[in-house]
């Protein structure tokens, strides 16, 4: 019938290098989407509210040429999301959560 049962999910977009909080308190990841793999950098995706000190459990690291992806998670997180992006020249990821 069409029906969305997992709900709608929010959206961030990170562009550059920098420590990005996406939600301080628990949630779900639902997903990574790479919009432009371009350039050499990771991200580092942490279950914390403010930074990746602790609680990373995945990271990601596209090589240049590869073609817009969707990295599927549904995963829950307990303290925050955070996203923390390094490297030389950034990419374009949006995350969608809940």
């Amino acid at each position: 019938d069409g029906t969305n049962l997992l709900g709608s999910y929010a959206k961030a977009n990170i562009t550059t290098k920098t420590t990005t909080v996406i939600k301080a308190s628990a949630g779900i990841l639902h997903s990574i989407v790479i919009n432009n793999p371009t350039g050499v950098w990771t991200a580092a995706l942490c279950d914390n509210a403010t930074n990746c000190a602790t609680g990373t459990f995945a990271t990601i690291a596209p090589t240049t040429g590869v073609t817009p992806v969707t990295l599927i998670y549904d995963t829950t997180f307990t303290n925050g999301l955070s996203i923390v992006t390094t490297g030389t020249t950034m990419g374009d990821i949006t995350v969608t959560y809940n």
